[in-house]
């Protein structure tokens, strides 16, 4: 990524004082992603980009990693009856939004993540690196058309 992007942006005429880049900085679709910087008197939906919600939290649990076991989890059946209930129903744009949920539900997508980390004292620690996924999306082109 060129710095003259960074630097055409902090010479944009609403752009409030600094224009930041984070570490996961690379080529977006106007604003570079991973760019950060406060407008003055606009909202600029690009600016956010379509995965409006992404960012990072890092949080200490008070768990010993030690005292973790495995767990079986089930195989998605209720998950399955209750979108097997919805797709029965009359309102197709609801089942339309329902089928292409149901292959997301449980992915991160892109560079995005769930990390279990143990600490120097044995606690456990998860970090989340998400975003909005496709409503982020809907609500950028909203905004934009």
């Amino acid at each position: 990524m060129r710095i003259s992007v960074w630097y055409h942006l902090s010479q944009l005429p609403f752009v409030h004082k600094w224009v930041c880049l984070m570490p996961d900085t690379h080529a977006g679709k106007g604003m570079p992603i991973g760019g950060v910087f406060a407008a003055k008197d606009v909202v600029i939906p690009n600016a956010v980009g379509t995965n409006i919600g992404c960012g990072m939290v890092f949080t200490a649990a008070n768990v010993k990693v030690a005292d973790i076991r495995e767990i079986q989890t089930g195989n998605g059946t209720i998950i399955q009856s209750v979108i097997g209930d919805l797709m029965r129903g009359e309102d197709t744009e609801l089942m339309e939004a329902v089928e292409e949920g149901y292959y997301q539900i449980g992915t991160l997508g892109g560079n995005h993540f769930i990390e279990l980390q143990e600490d120097e004292e044995g606690y456990l620690c998860i970090m989340i690196h998400s975003g909005g996924k496709n409503l982020g999306v809907g609500i950028c082109e909203h905004f934009n058309t």
